[in-house]
């Protein structure tokens, strides 16, 4: 599923770099804001 890959991806242990960052683009109110409140809803 899309949750558990992305989480996977995120804090990934394996011999890829780790992401150290997230760059979010796009117009007003496409919903920037909101997924990023849904993510910190869920550390």
């Amino acid at each position: 599923n899309r949750r558990s890959w992305l989480w996977s991806r995120l804090l990934s242990q394996s011999s890829e770099s780790p992401v150290k960052g997230l760059y979010l683009f796009g117009g007003v109110g496409t919903g920037k804001t909101m997924l990023m409140d849904l993510f910190f809803e869920q550390l």
